[in-house]
């Protein structure tokens, strides 16, 4: 008897699948037509008051043009210079709070570092590394990575060098826990960070579509099914970013929370973005994950008030909304604007965006690179 209800359950599962999948088929092209025409139609964001600064327009090689080959949608700048900054001078600036910095000798190691600045928020000291002079600063024990960042770029010293590169590492660096990333070379960022863009991620979106990381019961899951396998970019769809809210977070690393400060913000995303008083985002704009990067001291400089302002939004607490909100606007701060014509193309080759009432993870990435943009079917 037990045996019969197996294979009855099992005959019903198959053919909730098999229903699902036919209604998937049908209503397929009615799902990606609509998705197509939400990233398609994007406008610019403009609520943002005027007197806002525009900042300088990305530098970009004579009749430059995104396309799925190049590394550009990817979230790698190497095509936009044939020169190789094989050795800009460095600092080092790290966010400490428990874990060792054991890792950091070997890292640094024949790089051209002027000096090394460890922040630590949670009592920990440290020594030298690699026979460089490292001063430690104890800073109070809010808003984790992002508050230690927009303190040192809103005290960098005027007189800095333009072309310093400062490298941005959390002490977690060497474990990086999200999946859907991978990490970069050292070398390589640095080597961005003082190209034209300014600016270097650690890390890189190393995904597709997939229903692994999918729950069936969760609202992404048919969205998945009928997007599946596309490869994620690393630049997001703005509107739809502007959207995201997280109810909670807990550290992978399993950190204490070490006040009883609610996570929840009273600023929406948008309202983050207007307390800044940062530059008008575009159509898409970059997002940095897992909180190491590198700048050049040029970038920091120029907006160096936003990252004033940064400080004291993140000072309400240590484990808080507006760090989140941090982490997915480190990249669009430092870099240039982009020219209005790549917006609309690196929007043109991308097939459907991550929503944000779907899921909070990554939402308003864009997916599924294709060259067939502006090309009849």
């Amino acid at each position: 008897m037990t045996e019969y209800i197996r294979n009855k359950e099992r005959y019903v599962v198959r053919r909730v699948v098999r229903a699902g999948f036919l209604i998937s088929v049908l209503l397929m092209p009615i799902v990606l037509r609509r998705n197509y025409y939400e990233v398609q139609t994007v406008k610019l964001i403009s609520s943002e008051p005027a007197t806002f600064p525009r900042g300088p327009l990305l530098d970009l090689p004579t009749n430059f043009q995104v396309s799925c080959g190049d590394d550009f949608w990817h979230g790698n700048y190497k095509v936009l210079s044939a020169n190789k900054y094989s050795s800009p001078p460095l600092s080092i600036v790290v966010a400490l709070c428990e874990e060792s910095l054991d890792w950091l000798d070997g890292l640094i190691r024949g790089l051209n570092i002027r000096r090394i600045i460890v922040y630590s928020k949670c009592g920990v000291t440290v020594g030298n590394f690699s026979s460089h002079n490292t001063t430690l600063v104890y800073l109070p024990n809010v808003g984790r990575v992002d508050h230690t960042y927009a303190y040192h770029m809103a005290n960098l010293p005027e007189d800095t060098n333009p072309d310093e590169v400062q490298l941005f590492l959390k002490d977690t660096y060497p474990a990086l826990h999200q999946i859907q990333l991978r990490q970069r070379s050292i070398q390589e960022v640095i080597e961005e960070a003082a190209g034209p863009t300014g600016f270097g991620c650690c890390s890189a979106p190393n995904w597709r579509n997939s229903l692994e990381t999918t729950k069936f019961t969760s609202r992404s899951w048919f969205h998945t099914l009928l997007n599946y396998d596309a490869q994620w970019s690393a630049w997001h769809l703005s509107s739809e970013v502007t959207t995201y809210r997280l109810n909670h977070y807990s550290a992978a690393r399993g950190y204490d929370i070490r006040d009883d400060v609610e996570f929840a913000s009273n600023l929406t995303f948008k309202g983050w973005l207007s307390a800044l008083e940062m530059h008008p985002l575009g159509s898409v704009m970059p997002i940095c994950y897992a909180g190491s990067f590198a700048a050049k001291a040029a970038n920091i400089l120029a907006s160096r008030q936003v990252w004033s302002r940064m400080l004291k939004l993140l000072a309400r607490g240590d484990n808080i909304e507006e760090g989140h909100y941090a982490e997915r606007t480190h990249a669009a701060i430092l870099m240039p604007r982009l020219p209005p014509n790549l917006h609309d193309r690196i929007i043109c080759l991308s097939r459907g965006v991550r929503k944000c009432s779907y899921t909070a993870g990554y939402c308003g990435v864009l997916y599924g690179c294709s060259d067939r943009c502006g090309k009849s079917a």
